[in-house]
């Protein structure tokens, strides 16, 4: 009898577990950096278009629709006409909310904060990194492909203030545009 009550435990246990494990999603992402006008120092310096990189992972159990979770992002783009740079890597606190477009695809806007480290890549002594608080706001499309999702995404982000590299103010604004899978776990 000991056994059974402790399979059966065993059993509730685990299928409790894969239950709430289904309200998680995880997703990996790829795109463009799209070209941008920036400020560094006392000028405005326009940038080729770049490369963006990401992961996240998202909750859903929280109410229907939304989503909640850490989105990690890296970008990078070329001042045009120069040998230097513009990288970024950000963290951000991320909420989206999905609206139903009929059968298998759906829309979802979203907003973060958190913090985004700004890579000034120059030769040395003249490169130098500060890190600042940003946000950022998304509008996507996705489409559910099995147990995840295909989706593409405009993505927008900026910092609060400008980063301080070696005494030179660097701004932050990027659009980029990506493409990504996501799987619920």
């Amino acid at each position: 009898m000991k056994k059974i009550l402790a399979t059966t435990a065993v059993i509730l246990a685990a299928s409790t577990g894969i239950a709430a494990a289904q309200n998680w999603s995880a997703e990996i992402y790829g795109g463009a950096s799209l070209e941008n006008t920036l400020s560094y120092g006392p000028g405005n310096w326009d940038t080729d278009q770049g490369t963006t990189f990401g992961v996240g992972v998202y909750n859903t159990s929280w109410v229907q629709g939304l989503e909640v979770g850490l989105d990690l992002m890296a970008t990078s783009v070329d001042y045009t006409g120069f040998t230097t740079g513009l990288d970024s890597t950000s963290l951000m606190l991320n909420a989206r909310y999905a609206f139903p477009l009929g059968g298998a695809a759906e829309a979802y806007v979203g907003a973060g904060l958190g913090a985004i480290n700004l890579k000034y890549v120059a030769p040395a002594p003249f490169g130098g990194s500060d890190t600042v608080a940003g946000g950022q706001l998304e509008l996507g499309l996705r489409y559910k492909m099995g147990a995840g999702n295909l989706f593409t995404a405009v993505k927008y982000q900026s910092s609060f203030a400008d980063a301080m590299i070696h005494g030179v103010s660097q701004d932050y604004d990027n659009t980029s545009v990506i493409v990504g899978f996501s799987f619920a776990f």
